[in-house]
């Protein structure tokens, strides 16, 4: 074997799981720092739905395919992203309990009765029954449970289970683009940068690169395509840095002031959640 077929075969997949793991805790700051706040402010939750359907897709095709790579690469983020998507669930419910509350506080000001009262009440219940990000990765879990079950037990097709968990796992990266492509909008549109998070960014590079390598080495189309797609989208990223500097601090040097913003009393002796806006989330390509 030679040193390229080495590099090939295993530093690049081996570079590309760390890569991957980096990029899948890269929201981890800015969702601690929304908990903290008590609010998800202008973090957006939904790309961690399709960050669970793509890490458990690619693990079923590590299975089926028998890569350790691509599992070691994808099992922490799938347990990464019930961590993120559970305290994405958790502010939403804080967020329509709070609303509740400043709904039942003024209808108890215009009518004191006990029947508005039970009213209510059970207005509270219905909106705490369930939240969006509850009810989307219900929608995503069960939607990969009916594949697994079909490839895995009910199937009688002629291409090979992986196949199909490759194509449909394909598929939900297409959704899952959808993050970086509506950063790129937003970017254009505004005229600035600062929605792009740089060292992410450069993260995606690196991953998406290393991949790229060695599916190409495993001439394995499931793997190179999604990646060099990631790749060029992240390229598309990095151009638009250039082309609209960024007009804000980076998150890690306001990270202290956020802090005291959150934690600071006011005069009434609470404490203060401060601005009501969260860090902006990651617009990351996690392909891998």
């Amino acid at each position: 074997m030679s040193w390229i077929d080495i590099f090939l075969d295993y530093v690049c997949p081996s570079v590309g799981g760390l890569m991957s793991g980096l990029m899948f805790a890269a929201p981890v700051f800015d969702l601690r720092m929304a908990l903290q706040k008590g609010s998800l402010g202008c973090l957006d939750p939904l790309p961690w739905v399709f960050m669970t359907g793509n890490c458990l897709g690619w693990n079923a095709y590590a299975y089926y395919t028998s890569d350790p790579f691509i599992l070691s690469a994808n099992l922490p983020g799938l347990l990464l992203s019930i961590w993120l998507n559970s305290g994405a669930a958790k502010l939403q419910y804080l967020a329509r309990w709070e609303e509740a509350k400043e709904r039942e506080a003024e209808q108890r000001e215009g009518d004191e009765s006990v029947h508005s009262d039970a009213t209510s009440q059970m207005e509270r219940n219905e909106l705490l029954v369930a939240v969006p990000q509850e009810r989307y990765l219900l929608r995503m879990l069960i939607g990969w449970s009916i594949v697994l079950v079909y490839v895995g037990w009910l199937g009688r097709q002629a291409a090979s289970p992986g196949n199909i968990v490759g194509f449909i796992v394909n598929i939900n990266l297409i959704f899952f683009y959808g993050a970086p492509l509506n950063t790129i909008k937003q970017v254009i549109r505004d005229g600035k940068s600062d929605a792009i998070h740089r060292p992410t960014m450069f993260m995606n590079w690196i991953n998406t690169s290393f991949w790229v390598l060695y599916g190409l080495a495993r001439r394995d189309p499931v793997i190179y395509v999604p990646n060099a797609t990631g790749l060029a989208l992240g390229i598309t990223q990095g151009v638009l840095c250039l082309y609209y500097p960024s007009r804000s601090n980076s998150l890690a040097n306001m990270s202290h002031d956020e802090n005291d913003l959150f934690l600071s009393p006011d005069d009434d002796g609470t404490n203060s959640y401060g601005s009501d806006e969260a860090p902006a989330s990651h617009s990351s390509n996690l392909v891998l």
